[in-house]
């Protein structure tokens, strides 16, 4: 089964959002229920070429509430767009779980920790996932198995600016230094707030671990920003720092 990456978009706003439970159709009207009149036999072979699925780790840590968060992103998807009408994802012999479509054709699905009843998903490590696509054939195959390798526990710290610090319009993000055994990369994030409207203004992707900064290159507007840092390994499992809120002031000197 061939895997390809789907948009940083995507996964960015699925982990601004409330993390969801996404729960299967009623008994019976779902096709994989053997009782149900739709049910459909799926298809135990090869889904066609082009049908891919994978499951990671998203580790949030947050100012408010100050409880980290921990949960799992399943995503499947087509490299062609309008081959998949449904996708499910199957953990154990527990019901299929129902995937959602985004903007980007990708079929998700974000289960809380409190799904696999393990509040940092330490059992799910290197336990099989089933995918189920319903094709616009009808047909219904199946996928797998698809493991998720690792949680990613540490997040990263950082220094400024943060706590409601004034800059100026392009500032200089700085963090702790961050380690791990295993490659990784770093993504930095700015969101604009104004009351309850949050945008994302700019970011940075496929960062090294050093050096430990990274200015903004487009400057920004007076405003409320925050911003944070993700630490991604090489199958996307994802830690999140808490946010850095600062204040843009172009009219210090800073």
């Amino acid at each position: 089964m061939r895997v390809a990456k789907p948009s940083f978009w995507t996964i960015f706003l699925l982990g601004l959002g409330s993390i969801l439970l996404i729960g299967c159709p009623p008994p019976h009207v779902n096709p994989l229920d053997p009782e149900s009149a739709h049910y459909i036999l799926p298809d135990h072979s090869e889904p066609p070429p082009g049908f891919c699925a994978r499951v990671r780790s998203v580790h949030t840590s947050r100012n408010i509430p100050s409880i980290d968060t921990y949960s799992l992103l399943c995503e499947a998807w087509s490299d062609e767009p309008g081959q998949i009408d449904t996708a499910w994802v199957g953990y154990r012999d527990w019901p299929p779980a129902g995937m959602r479509l985004s903007t980007q054709s990708v079929w998700s699905a974000l289960l809380a920790s409190s799904y696999f009843s393990d509040p940092q998903l330490g059992s799910v490590v290197g336990q099989p996932f089933t995918f189920f696509f319903q094709a616009s054939n009808d047909s219904i195959y199946m996928a797998g198995p698809v493991y998720l390798f690792r949680v990613i526990e540490a997040t990263p710290t950082l220094t400024s600016p943060r706590n409601g610090e004034q800059v100026g319009p392009r500032p200089v993000l700085r963090w702790n230094a961050f380690t791990a055994s295993y490659p990784f990369t770093l993504r930095v994030t700015v969101i604009l707030t104004a009351g309850e409207y949050e945008a994302v203004v700019w970011s940075r992707d496929g960062l090294s671990a050093s050096p430990s900064e990274v200015t903004v290159s487009d400057s920004l507007e007076n405003g409320s920003y925050y911003w944070t840092l993700h630490v991604v390994d090489s199958f996307e499992n994802t830690s999140r720092s808490k946010e850095g809120l600062f204040r843009v002031n172009a009219e210090v000197n800073l």
